[in-house]
């Protein structure tokens, strides 16, 4: 599959999956090394820290997404870029090379809150 193909399969998936998430493209000749795609989910945002994870009520998680062809690879701008974007608190990166890379992070997070998880932003 064509990397732009996926591009817009993914966006396609996220609003059927999570209607009330903002989708912005990103990717043109202007923004060398940014992500595809940045996907905003609100409502809850999980934090990865090591083996733990804590849900926050109300927040809002955001997913930077790189679209890559099967034999596509990273430049190395791109990998700099993305490895500051999941430094950052609520941000998950993803090198997507099908669909599933981006909505099972996302079903997972639904599932998460849906069972009761949250912390309401208590250790």
């Amino acid at each position: 599959m064509r990397e732009a193909d996926l591009v817009r399969k993914i966006m396609a998936a996220v609003k059927r999956l999570r209607p009330n998430a903002v989708i912005w493209k990103l990717s043109d000749r202007y923004t060398r090394g940014l992500p595809d795609l940045l996907i905003l989910v609100p409502g809850f945002r999980i934090a990865w820290s090591g083996s733990v994870v804590k849900g926050t009520e109300g927040a809002t998680h955001i997913f930077a997404v790189e679209c890559k062809a099967r034999r596509g690879r990273l430049e190395k701008l791109q990998a700099e870029q993305g490895k500051k974007l999941a430094s950052l608190p609520g941000c998950r990166w993803v090198v997507a090379r099908c669909v599933e890379d981006v909505t099972e992070p996302i079903r997972w997070l639904s599932s998460y809150k849906d069972k009761g998880n949250s912390n309401h932003g208590q250790d």
